[in-house]
């Protein structure tokens, strides 16, 4: 069982600054999908990629119905986007968290398609 705040996972990859994480989703291959997650750091717009991480982090699953958090971590000045529990999750629970209100980039909210991989704790 993960408690209430507790740390869950980080979003692994590659940081880059926004215009590099522009160029890539616009190149993104719709069969891979885009693993791309944009935030803001000392007034600069970054992205961090993770469609090569094979970190899990890049799995938890876009839900309105969230029960984890993302927040920005700093360690030695580098960002780290982490999740962490949003309530208690107990074990069968799957990891969800709300991508954001961006239904332009987040066409998967728009189509229909069968769900092939679900994380769970």
């Amino acid at each position: 069982m993960f408690s209430r705040e507790e740390f869950l996972l980080e979003y692994a990859g590659k940081l880059l600054d926004g215009d590099e994480g522009d160029m890539r989703m616009d190149s993104c291959d719709q069969q891979v999908g885009s693993y791309l997650y944009f935030f803001q750091h000392l007034q600069s717009r970054k992205c961090i990629d993770a469609t090569s991480s094979t970190r899990m982090g890049r799995m938890v699953n876009d839900s309105k119905k969230q029960n984890c958090n993302m927040k920005k971590i700093v360690v030695d000045n580098t960002p780290h986007l982490c999740l962490f529990a949003s309530k208690d999750i107990f074990p069968g629970d799957e990891l969800r968290y709300d991508y954001g209100d961006r239904e332009s980039e987040l066409y998967w909210r728009n189509v229909s398609f069968p769900r092939l991989i679900t994380i769970y704790c």
